[in-house]
């Protein structure tokens, strides 16, 4: 019987730099980060286009959602919403939504003079702009402008 010959021992493998070990985790982390980032920028600039086209024009009247920038106490939107000939009717939103109304044509106009960021109506059947955290319509039995302590 014949001897067996050993297989020679693989070569060692090239010594990695220092600083280089998670290369290929860091590099595939970057790009999932970039998807992402791609991602919120295109969701940010189709809502920013869509809102755009819903509110609006300057010179609409009638009840409506009125949003003014964030940080708008209640007594600034209060006051521009008066000065602006509407009526406010409740808060939606925090301190920044409101629900307005007024008869006189370029309410909406006079409004976004005074700082709001935009008026939106009313969905159909009744529904809202702002979904479940404000309503166009008075529920039952609540007063229009609601009294806080």
């Amino acid at each position: 019987m014949a001897p067996r010959r050993s297989r020679p021992a693989p070569a060692p493998a090239a010594p990695v730099p220092a600083g280089h070990a998670g290369h290929a985790r860091a590099g595939g982390a970057r790009i999932v980060l970039v998807v992402i980032a791609l991602v919120l920028i295109a969701w940010l600039g189709t809502v920013a286009l869509v809102l755009r086209a819903a509110a609006l024009p300057p010179e609409a009247s009638g009840r409506m959602f009125v949003l003014f920038p964030p940080g708008t106490s209640d007594a600034t939107a209060f006051a521009a919403i008066l000065d602006a000939g509407g009526a406010p009717l409740r808060v939606a939103l925090g301190e920044f939504g409101w629900i307005v109304h007024g008869e006189e044509p370029g309410l909406a106009g006079r409004l976004a003079a005074r700082g709001a960021l935009a008026a939106f109506p009313g969905l159909p059947a009744g529904m809202p702009l702002v979904g479940c955290l404000g309503m166009l319509a008075e529920p039952a039995g609540r007063p229009v402008l609601p009294i806080r302590p």
